[in-house]
């Protein structure tokens, strides 16, 4: 049996667990640069208020509301999702983290009865350690937990059993908001007049497999409760890793600009080693505006990179090789407002091929790095960095709303007066 555990406003409710104040309270979490309101709770959805919307457009709305805005802090969120993570990993072996804020959880046990206690005992143990209300869908697949997720969500008790017979509930659940079906996938199988989760799982095999993918098949035969092999299972190894970000203000100087970029080198860099891969070369780009002030603003983009000549993961060597590209590309006179790094050509760290011509890359290189890595993750990103990034970083992206890091930051731990 598959049990999906959903945090609820994730972001929002990470926000009020360290601020009683918060209770009952409506809560904004804001994008990069405080542009848009990107999470909001309960309360806030109740007013009606959707997500994506603009901030400075709705200041009054928030005012009126009495709404507490905030901006990302990603510190904190990341943080409280490990622990989460780490909570459901006592309840069974078998955990799949599946986002930021949800999972799945396998156990064996199929008894109707113990498995929605399972669930409530779960809810309560996470909201009892963490603070964090979740919420809990049971059934015989991954995608049947999800779509009893969405049910769950609607309930006091939080935790929702998929009945056997499913056709009244599935009836009810739209094809677009099945688990694997995408927008173009949703609007061909309306075309058809499969508009329902029920009707894509009574479709003819036949048919599924002359129109559609075998993903879609997978899904049909999941949502009538038998297990197959689920498109999660097949997940392909990433392909390539980087970072972007917009500038608070716009940069018309060298210096900035070489520290942004190298900054978010280390944090492609430092993805891709998550992943156990090394890169066959590099990207990066800087976008530009002719003039700030006009409402319809002109420009474009300056791109730069190169290939390696054997697949590297050293942060340390990455920058030395795009530093002179740099030089070549850069152009004085230019408005920069966003940068963006890609490694690509991942490939597994320790089973690639060598070249026979190129020294190999020593294993030090692997060990520092693997190190730095870990003090990061100990103590919070850039903890230990290189002096390229940069020490002031007064480029990067506006966050005027932040709140503390309250379980990452020794001087931010809140202190019980």
């Amino acid at each position: 049996m598959f049990f999906h555990i959903d945090s609820n406003s994730f972001y929002a409710s990470c926000e009020k667990v360290f601020n009683p104040n918060l209770a009952g309270r409506p809560v904004a979490v804001l994008s990069n640069n405080d542009g848009c309101v990107v999470a909001c709770s309960a309360e806030l959805k109740a007013l009606g208020f959707k997500i994506g919307t603009p901030y400075h457009q709705n200041k009054e709305f928030f005012a009126r509301h009495n709404v507490h805005v905030c901006s990302s802090n990603y510190a904190l969120y990341g943080d409280m999702s490990n622990r989460v993570m780490r909570i459901l990993g006592t309840f069974a072996a078998n955990v799949e983290p599946y986002s930021i804020d949800e999972a799945f959880l396998e156990t064996a046990n199929n008894n109707r009865d113990k498995c929605v206690e399972f669930g409530r005992h779960i809810r309560a143990t996470v909201l009892q350690w963490t603070g964090l209300p979740v919420s809990v869908g049971i059934a015989p697949t991954k995608t049947l937990a999800k779509i009893a997720n969405r049910a769950a969500k609607k309930l006091p008790e939080g935790v929702f059993d998929m009945p056997a017979d499913q056709r009244a509930f599935l009836e009810t659940v739209g094809i677009g908001d099945v688990w694997g079906i995408g927008e173009g996938f949703a609007k061909r199988l309306r075309t058809i007049g499969i508009t329902t989760a029920w009707r894509l799982a009574q479709t003819p095999q036949h048919i599924i497999r002359q129109y559609f993918t075998a993903c879609v098949m997978r899904t049909a035969w999941a949502l009538l409760g038998k297990p197959c092999l689920e498109a999660e299972d097949i997940a392909e190894p990433a392909q390539s890793a980087g970072c972007s970000r917009s500038f608070n203000a716009p940069l018309t100087s060298p210096d900035p600009l070489r520290e942004a970029i190298m900054h978010y080198t280390a944090i492609a860099c430092e993805k891709m080693r998550g992943d156990r891969s090394r890169a066959a070369g590099v990207n990066f780009y800087f976008r530009y505006f002719d003039d700030f002030k006009t409402r319809h603003r002109t420009g474009g983009f300056i791109f730069g990179g190169t290939p390696f000549k054997q697949p590297l993961s050293d942060t340390s060597e990455i920058m030395n090789l795009i530093s002179p590209i740099f030089d070549k590309v850069y152009k004085d006179g230019l408005k920069y407002r966003k940068a963006g790094v890609l490694l690509y050509g991942l490939v597994p760290r320790d089973t690639w091929q060598p070249d026979l011509f190129i020294p190999p890359v020593p294993p030090e290189s692997d060990r520092l790095n693997d190190c730095i890595d870990a003090l990061n993750r100990k103590h919070g990103r850039g903890s230990v960095f290189r002096l390229a990034e940069g020490t002031d970083r007064k480029w990067t992206m506006r966050r005027g709303l932040l709140s503390k890091r309250y379980t990452s930051n020794w001087n931010e731990i809140p202190v019980v007066k």
